[in-house]
């Protein structure tokens, strides 16, 4: 709409060489005149190519001064025509092909070279990108502690319980590590790929999961459930990223976006559903065979900002839930203490005394809710 920031998306090192669906096809003319100064090649002397559904590409070499220039030149074209955050997409967390090439002139192999022309390339992007727009924001698709330097913000999938579900190797609990180690220093925000679990109410969870994490939230309209120009009320799952959103914009932004989470106190009383890891149509294994998790209704996390402390919580489903839990000094000195309950437009006061072993909180359905810790003089 007017005034919004426009935010476009590149696919990293990868030139798109075809794309059936729009009648495109490159590839020839690419590996004949573009190829040798700016493609990876393999040990073999084989280009490096992929065919994922959206577009055939060509793996770009990062040492090559050609690809650098070439990348660098498709972001500031990019923000010349109006876009304010351009990600550099496909390529995690910065990633960089390997090349065999000798004629880039780089060794040839893996070597230190890949990250040094990696961050020469990110350097690069940024001074352009500012020198067109001062307000420019240079994005990745997946974190990469090394990089934090260079970018603004991140694309990332901190809603996954067992990680892709084709690998095998993925099916493991996932925890959100790089957000609890870096998080007020790189925001990032979720994805709009399908969380890892077969369940009926996938994408809320996925929603209330992205909230307590401190991402920022994404939704999918093409979706049933995220259709924002349908007749009728709000589907269940709407109604709850409408709510995180506004929590986001409001009392939970400062610890959500810019705090430091922390490890979460003792929890009772959370009531859970079974779900078992999504498999994919290719995937024959019987469900009894699949990984599975129980998820709680509402999911929390604790964070701290500018010395306060926030208990956030999340209910994804249609009811009430009442839970307890033991706050934590963590680093606030008392003697006393005030604990204030929000969600959404209500607010009410739980204590002010010392901090109490216990404290019961009753979360509306499909909502967002906060306890928030502040020591008193």
């Amino acid at each position: 709409t007017a005034g919004d920031p426009l935010f476009l998306l590149l696919s990293g090192l990868r030139w798109g060489v075809r794309m059936d669906d729009v009648g495109y096809d490159e590839r020839d003319l690419f590996l004949k005149e573009k190829a040798p100064a700016m493609a990876a090649y393999d040990a073999a002397g084989h280009v490096l190519e992929e065919e994922p559904p959206w577009a055939a590409s060509v793996q770009l070499c990062v040492g090559s001064a050609a690809a650098r220039r070439h990348v660098t030149e498709a972001f500031t074209g990019c923000v010349r025509r109006g876009a304010a955050l351009v990600q550099y997409d496909q390529n995690h967390g910065g990633f960089a092909p390997v090349c065999y090439s000798r004629g880039h002139g780089h060794p040839p192999g893996y070597g230190r070279w890949m990250v040094d022309d990696t961050e020469r390339l990110f350097a690069n992007i940024r001074t352009e990108g500012k020198r067109i727009n001062p307000a420019f924001a240079l994005g990745v698709e997946e974190p990469c502690e090394y990089f934090i330097p260079y970018w603004e913000t991140y694309m990332g999938r901190p809603y996954e319980f067992f990680g892709t579900g084709l690998d095998p190797s993925s099916e493991r609990r996932s925890v959100p590590l790089f957000l609890y180690v870096y998080h007020e220093f790189l925001p990032g925000y979720g994805g709009s790929n399908e969380i890892d679990i077969m369940h009926s109410w996938a994408e809320a969870i996925k929603v209330a999961r992205k909230f307590i994490n401190g991402t920022l939230l994404e939704i999918d309209p093409g979706k049933p459930a995220f259709h924002l120009d349908a007749d009728g009320p709000p589907t269940e799952e709407l109604r709850l990223a409408r709510d995180c959103s506004l929590a986001l914009r409001s009392w939970a932004g400062p610890y959500l976006i810019f705090g430091r989470m922390l490890r979460d106190p003792q929890i009772r009383g959370l009531r859970t559903e079974h779900a078992v890891m999504w498999r994919d149509a290719r995937d024959s294994r019987p469900l009894a065979s699949l990984p599975s998790v129980d998820v709680p209704l509402v999911l929390q996390s604790t964070w701290e900002h500018d010395g306060k402390i926030a208990y956030v919580f999340a209910n994804w489903s249609t009811r009430e839930q009442e839970l307890q839990f033991n706050p934590e000094p963590y680093s606030q000195k008392g003697p006393r203490y005030s604990l204030l309950f929000r969600a959404g437009a209500r607010q009410s006061l739980l204590n002010h005394a010392p901090l109490p072993r216990e404290v019961r909180i009753k979360i509306p359905p499909l909502s967002a809710a906060l306890v928030e810790q502040r020591t008193e003089p």
